[in-house]
């Protein structure tokens, strides 16, 4: 029997599937099988070594499935036309009640685990930005039962879904859209391009010291390490240079590696298409299955991502700007609309995301800032030096562990890197208002283009610390209650911050506006 024939009682209660206590029971049970083998045998060293570690597993799954138990007698749920509602609660019973059109996004996950015997995890979130009533989950439900509630809580039509009806009509029932974009083999080759890939492959390094740690293996006593040690002591400056030189190409060459491989996990198979109702939806995973959806009416934007070394290579990535969506780790994954990928893709996703002829995330079309901002961070730029000099000068002086020629060399690699990140700052500054959208780029390490709505402003906030007053520059940032709450353009004249805010909501700031002189901005226009 489906759960979705077995009702719970009257008003059209339905449960979640059974399957999963079965496969559940099973697990639990397979690793007791070798134990009546071992019995048999009389081989009281293998019944101790092995058995009793197998009875261990098997206890632990054992109250798993207990626990999975209670939850599958107690969870109960079904859709009116007016609410989706969710009953829930072993020992303490709990009712949740979300008006349909409420419902913001309705998301599939299926682990490798689910995939075996078809059952999906729906996660219905009504866009509240509380922890507790955010997402309701429904573990687990048939794949053709989680696409029809997952179809018709998004498109909210006026009557009860047909989930019964939904085992006949197969998987297949979601693969109706207009297709966005695709995965292309391409694009891994900007998997290993991010700064996650450098700390996988340094992270490595420590997770193969505790596996030596584990087995009493101590690394300074491996086969050459002795002698690589004594190098050390006698010239520490030139060993330890060519040491941190092989395990950065070891780390890079590990980090290329496993951040392909994740990446291919996390998005073979992507496809981004917008259905007939108004829903953009992402399915991708290898092993882990996710479909992601996302009401149109919730979109306020979008922001292009550009890492430095994604920068390098002409690569980005796409991130959705939506209420009820905040900017926090849990939906890092759940706002990414487009994976790593060429940045010219990722300006033609971005313009049919929201429905717009040319491109308006292009950098070519920003209005660059003042000198004053310019010559800002190069400020920013010295005064780091300076401070590396100073620090590494003293205690060149106090305790003489570093020769004078080793933080000179330092200082002198300093200068061009500090150099060139300022002036790459200066460069990836920019602002337009182009048609419904006020676009804002800024950052260095990881370069942001920001497209938000004006519609989508609720408010400004206008910052100036000490150091822009003397630059006659501020900070205009705009509120909106979507992604990360504030988009900020950096470093703008007075006026032209002013104006920008002005112009891009007119009449919001206006009762607020005491307009400078003039020459305030012309002199920062000519520093």
């Amino acid at each position: 029997m489906s759960p979705t024939d077995e009702s719970t009682g009257t008003g059209g209660w339905l449960r979640l599937e059974r399957r999963l206590m079965l496969l559940m029971a099973g697990i639990a049970v397979v690793p007791l099988l070798p134990i009546p083998f071992l019995v048999l045998t009389g081989v009281k060293g293998v019944i101790l070594g092995v058995g009793i570690p197998l009875a261990s597993i098997s206890l632990t799954f054992a109250v798993i499935w207990l626990v999975a138990l209670m939850q599958y007698r107690t969870t109960t749920y079904r859709v009116t036309p007016e609410r989706f509602e969710l009953r829930s609660g072993v020992f303490a019973k709990k009712r949740h009640s979300v008006a349909r059109d409420r419902i913001r996004a309705v998301d599939l996950t299926a682990s490798p685990f689910h995939r075996v015997i078809g059952l999906v995890v729906v996660r219905i979130s009504s866009g509240q930005h509380s922890s507790s009533e955010n997402q309701l989950e429904l573990d687990a439900v048939t794949k053709p039962v989680g696409a029809a509630l997952r179809r018709e809580l998004l498109h909210r039509k006026a009557h009860s879904p047909d989930v019964a009806g939904a085992e006949s009509v197969g998987a297949d029932i979601d693969d109706t859209g207009d297709e966005l974009a695709r995965l292309r083999l391409s694009w891994l080759r900007f998997a290993p391009l991010t700064f996650v890939s450098l700390a996988l492959g340094f992270g490595a390094f420590g997770v193969a010291a505790r596996f030596l740690g584990d087995f009493g293996v101590n690394p300074t006593e491996l086969p050459g390490a002795t002698g690589l040690w004594e190098q050390l002591k006698t010239d520490p400056v030139l060993v330890g240079a060519t040491i941190l030189g092989v395990a950065t190409v070891i780390a890079i060459v590990v980090g290329a590696i496993a951040s392909t491989a994740l990446f291919t996990e996390a998005w073979w198979g992507y496809r981004l298409d917008r259905e007939e109702a108004g829903t953009l939806r992402v399915r991708r995973g290898l092993l882990t299955t996710r479909t992601t959806s996302l009401e149109e009416e919730r979109l306020r934007g979008v922001d292009v991502v550009e890492p430095l070394p994604l920068r390098w290579a002409k690569g980005a990535y796409l991130k959705a700007i939506a209420t009820g969506m905040t900017a926090s780790k849990k939906n890092q994954e759940q706002d990414t609309l487009l994976p790593p990928s060429p940045n010219t893709e990722a300006e033609r996703v971005a313009a049919a995301v929201l429905r717009e002829s040319d491109r308006v995330a292009d950098p070519a079309r920003l209005t660059a800032h003042s000198r004053a901002a310019r010559q800002r961070r190069l400020t920013r730029a010295v005064v780091t030096i300076g401070v590396t000099a100073a620090v590494l000068a003293i205690i060149q002086w106090q305790l003489g562990s570093i020769a004078a020629w080793g933080w000179l060399a330092v200082v002198l690699l300093l200068i061009p890197i500090a150099v060139g990140l300022a002036v790459d700052a200066y460069r990836n500054l920019g602002h337009a208002i182009r048609g419904r959208y006020l676009v804002s780029r800024s950052g260095t390490l990881t370069r942001r283009t920001a497209a938000l709505r004006r519609d989508g402003i609720i408010g400004w906030t206008i910052t100036q610390s000490v150091f822009q007053k003397r630059s006659g520059l501020l900070t205009v940032a705009a509120t909106t209650a979507a992604g990360r709450g504030a988009y900020k353009t950096r470093d703008l004249t007075v006026g032209e911050g002013l104006d920008l805010a002005d112009d891009a909501v007119p009449d919001l700031l206006a009762p607020f506006l005491e307009r400078p002189d003039t020459t305030d901005d012309r002199e920062a226009e000519s520093r």
